[in-house]
């Protein structure tokens, strides 16, 4: 049966007068912080991560690694920077103790206009707060509230409305003091007894009134936040919380109240001057979390992880895990360093030599207990409770304390020392002291058999047997009424921790040799021990995790991981120097060299969504490249030397953060990043994708940097160069080719040209053979007409001859002339040989009207020939009246022009080169036309030069047609 608290109180513990405190737990020594002054003023993170200290010595940012100062003109180098914020668009601005008001850009601080304009020049101005409100800035000194406009050229001073109680008025749902109402009423400022009346809109009373306390400092710091649904006021040592219902809190705070922050997670700081901080959760103000009594906490941050940096004006800066890691302290001022923690029914027992047992409750309620028969200066070294009563070991000492007993009672053991002891059951107790061991149960001791060697720590593991540990090996026994211990083999050493899991599995904590499983009667190693690590305490949390303890901090392990021994990975919980660890209900206790510290048990078990990763420079080769370059893929040449980047993490977990990186392309790569600085040397032509994140031992991750680049290859490799050289050599190519085959066409055409000069000189000499023949029959005629002494008739043929001839030799001059020409010189001749053959012939041209004969050329006298055969092979020997027809077609589609001359003769189906002559005398004529037919179509290089004789006798249809076909694209030019 259980007693309440109070009772246990009353039977075995006094009070003690000395100070007690529940606070987080913070540290002071944060890595790579590296602050120049102890006196910091404020504290903000902003849009991408990064942390901002306004100090003594200036602006200061941070990231994981390194703390950059902000440098600026002489005026504000190495002068107090007294606030900065951030407005929406991200930029940095600060003010310094002088009235100079300052941007950041590049990590370099550049005068805003109107702090250049002078627009704050009152005497002992102090700018202690900045906020941007609807895109203006707003700025509260201690002599008034300015409004800065949109372009920064000017302060405008916000006049407060005519009253006599200072006003607070609302802006885009903010509380903006009017700090110029202590300009205007220098009484309410200088006189330190009367109340300041505060009026706030929509308020139920129409002022407040707040008193001045004597040791007040800064009476113009008045200020405000919004806090959950409702406004959080400060001045002096009073908080003011302004409901909706305009319901307005007042409580009053140990000392005055310097800083003012609401957390993301709902919950209100307070910092004040030479005491430290409060923390509310709640709107009622009730069972605040209070800490760091005697220091001066200037601001507040909470992070994206829920780290809490807090600034100080004696200590720098602290850190906190986040609110969920509180810190219990016998004294504030002093912190213990407890190393042992034990489970009691009522709360946590912490022990610490030359201090009182601490106990901390349920709800954090610390109070301190002795057992009236320790002395002080002993420690508390054992503590065992059954379902009777409570055990308390100290060195040589047990005392029982029934639960139904108010008097404890003693029982000495001797000058021995305790060195283990460990219950059985609900009624008996094995304990072991240097020379001897023995049970006690219901009062009554048992002696039993000395240990080999001194044991320190005990662990049940079944019903009938145990393990024991010395400083040098781990045993093995059965029946604790009559133990007989063996030796356990395997990896034996000091014994630290036996832990023992609600799975059933038993490891020992082994100092030197690592974590170890104990299976089928030995110890095997699962976690070897790194060099120099030492190990303190091991405990399993939850069920399936494993947490252990060492100079490096608190890791845990999953079980399952470490019996298979695959994929065994470790999670940071803590940076603290654990010594021991107790868990009670859902909380963890951890005895640490800062007093005892608690948290929720899975409180870091939840992953992270991320965390931010910038990058901070990079270079190529010796050139440092602008950071908004990495939006666009960039070519770099090929002598440009190694790329390199320095990557910025703003994770501020106790545990590291890894650089993974991922490079693809010609050359791809991957793997860790030795700290934040990547380097890639000697990489091949190409296009390269990289991508880089970073991961903690939590299991969060940043966000993915990437960027694309392009390494441009040497230029006898570049495509320009290749293209070149393909190019020459194809021009090259071409250009043999086209010489050779110039020379080839040249000599073919030579060729061509030799072959047709000789056709053009066959056919100028079938032409010349032509006109003798035809000159010898026009003689014949004028000699016929002579001897019948027709001379008349002789000296018109003679003269019409002429013509003719004149003609002929005219048109001999050309290849071809035109087929109006043509037709005139056969008129000339038809009518010569109708004088001749005076009525034996009638002789008519049809031709197409829309073939226009001055255009159209022909061969020179191609036709006169069929002409003539037909007068004289047609004509001469036919009885009846001859006609001769010549018919001029066009045929398109086939692009040639018809002559068709047809007669009347006696007719027969036969070449023309074939035709009968007379005897002694050969048809010369038409077998030169022939040839000239074959010469043209080689000449012009054509097939459409043709000749073609139709003849046919018989009683109805006699006669003979000659059709002669020629290009109709023959040019005289040509």
């Amino acid at each position: 049966m259980k007693r309440p608290l109070p009772l246990l109180i009353a039977t075995l513990v006094f009070f003690t007068n000395r100070s007690s405190s529940q606070e987080f737990s913070f540290s002071a020594s944060i890595r790579d912080l590296n602050l120049p002054t102890q006196e910091v003023y404020k504290v903000i993170q902003d849009k991408k991560g990064y942390l901002w200290f306004a100090t003594e010595f200036g602006l200061y940012r941070h990231q994981q690694g390194s703390t950059t100062p902000i440098r600026a003109d002489a005026s504000a180098n190495h002068t107090a920077v007294m606030s900065v914020c951030e407005t929406s668009d991200g930029t940095i601005i600060f003010a310094t103790i002088y009235r100079k008001v300052f941007f950041v850009q590049q990590d370099t601080a550049i005068e805003l206009p109107f702090s250049k304009n002078g627009r704050l020049l009152q005497n002992r101005e102090i700018i202690y707060h900045m906020l941007e409100i609807d895109q203006h800035l707003f700025i509260q000194s201690s002599a008034a509230t300015y409004r800065i406009s949109t372009d920064y050229s000017n302060a405008e001073v916000i006049e407060p409305p005519l009253s006599d109680a200072f006003p607070v008025i609302t802006l885009k749902d903010f509380l903006l003091p009017v700090n110029r109402h202590f300009n205007n009423h220098p009484e309410q400022f200088e006189n330190p007894v009367k109340p300041l009346e505060i009026c706030f809109p929509g308020s139920k009373a129409p002022n407040v009134h707040i008193k001045k306390w004597p040791d007040a400092i800064d009476q113009y710091r008045i200020l405000t936040t919004k806090w959950k649904d409702l406004h959080a006021v400060t001045f002096s040592r009073t908080l003011l919380l302004i409901f909706n219902d305009g319901r307005i809190k007042k409580m009053d705070l140990p000392s005055p109240i310097i800083a003012l922050r609401a957390d993301k997670k709902n919950g209100l700081w307070v910092g004040l001057y030479k005491h430290g901080y409060f923390y509310f959760d709640d709107p009622s103000l009730k069972d605040p979390v209070t800490g760091l009594t005697g220091i001066s906490v200037s601001d507040i941050c909470v992070d994206r992880e829920g780290g809490i940096w807090m600034t100080s004006l004696e200590r720098g800066v602290l850190f906190s895990s986040g609110t969920f890691l509180l810190q219990h302290t016998y004294d504030a001022q002093d912190p213990t360093p407890y190393k042992s923690l034990y489970v009691s029914a009522d709360g946590i027992l912490a022990a610490a030599h030359g201090k009182p047992t601490m106990l901390i409750g349920d709800r954090g309620l610390v109070t301190h207990i002795h057992p009236r028969k320790f002395n002080e200066p002993e420690a508390l070294v054992a503590y065992l409770e059954t379902k009777h009563s409570r055990l308390f070991f100290n060195h040589t000492s047990l005392i029982e304390q029934s639960h139904f007993k108010v008097r404890p009672q003693k029982k000495m053991m001797g000058p021995e020392i305790f060195t283990a002891a460990m219950l059985w059951d609900d009624s008996t107790l094995l304990a072991f002291l240097p020379s001897s061991s023995f049970l006690y149960s219901n009062g009554r001791k048992t002696s039993l058999p000395r240990a080999p060697e001194l044991i320190y720590h005990l662990l049940k593991t079944d019903s009938s047997s145990f393990l024991a540990a010395s400083r040098t090996s781990a045993y093995f026994a059965r029946d604790p009424h009559n133990p007989s211990m063996k030796k356990i083999p395997g990896d034996n050493g000091r014994v630290v921790q036996f832990i023992s899991t609600s799975k059933g599995s038993t490891f020992a904590l082994i100092q030197h040799k690592g974590l170890c499983i104990f299976q089928r009667d030995s110890l095997r190693t699962v976690i070897p021990s790194s060099p120099g690590q030492m190990y303190y305490a091991g405990t399993e949390s939850i069920p399936g995790e494993i947490w252990i303890s060492s100079n490096e901090g608190v890791w845990a392990y999953k079980e399952n991981d470490l019996l298979t021994r695959s994929g065994i990975t470790a999670r940071s919980v803590t940076d603290h120097t654990v010594y021991s660890f107790a868990k009670r209900h859902d909380r963890m206790y951890l005895a640490t060299t800062m007093g005892v510290i608690s948290m929720p048990i899975n409180i870091d078990g939840k992953k992270e969504t991320g965390f931010p990763l910038y990058l901070q420079s990079w270079n190529a080769g010796d050139k440092m490249l602008s950071i908004k370059d990495t939006s666009s893929s960039i070519t770099f040449d090929y002598k440009t030397g190694a790329l390199s980047w320095t990557f910025d993490i703003a994770s501020f977990r106790s545990q590291p953060a890894t650089l993974h990186y991922i490079l693809k392309g010609p050359q791809a790569d991957s793997g860790l990043i030795n700290g934040q600085h990547l380097q890639l040397g000697n990489l091949r032509p190409g296009k390269y994708d990289l991508m880089v994140w970073a991961t903690r031992n939590d299991g969060a991750v940043s966000n993915v940097f990437t960027q694309s680049f392009r390494i441009a290859p040497p230029f006898w490799q570049a495509a320009w160069f290749i293209t070149l050289v393909l190019i020459t050599i194809i021009s090259t190519l071409a250009a043999i080719t086209w010489l050779i085959t110039r020379r080839v066409r040249q000599r073919e055409q030579l060729k061509r040209k030799m072959e047709n000069e000789l056709l053009s000189i066959r056919l100028q000499a079938l032409q010349a053979q032509m006109n003798p023949h035809f000159v010898f029959n026009a003689i014949n005629s004028i000699q016929l007409f002579i001897l019948e002494h027709k001379e008349q008739e002789a000296y018109h043929y003679l003269t019409q001859f002429s013509k003719l001839i004149r003609r002929v030799l005219t048109q001999s001059r050309s290849p071809l002339v035109s087929l109006s020409d043509e037709l005139e010189t056969l008129r000339l001749y038809v009518g010569l040989e109708q004088l001749r053959f005076p009525d034996k012939f009638d002789y008519t041209i049809q031709a197409d009207p829309s073939l226009n004969t001055a255009r159209i050329y022909l061969p020179v006298m191609l036709l006169q020939p069929a002409i003539e055969n037909a007068i004289v092979h047609g004509i001469e020997d036919n009885g009846a009246q001859g006609k001769i027809s010549l018919h001029i077609t066009h045929q398109s589609t086939a692009g040639t022009i018809s002559f068709s001359i047809k007669d009347n003769g006696a007719g027969k189906r036969k070449n023309i080169s074939k035709l009968p002559s007379k005897p002694g005398h050969e048809s010369a004529s038409s077998v030169i036309n022939a040839e000239r037919i074959a010469a043209l179509n080689k000449i012009y290089n054509t097939d459409k030069f043709s000749l073609l004789i139709q003849s046919s006798s018989n009683e109805i249809v006699s006669g003979t047609t000659v059709t002669i076909s020629i290009p109709d694209n023959l040019n005289a030019d040509a």
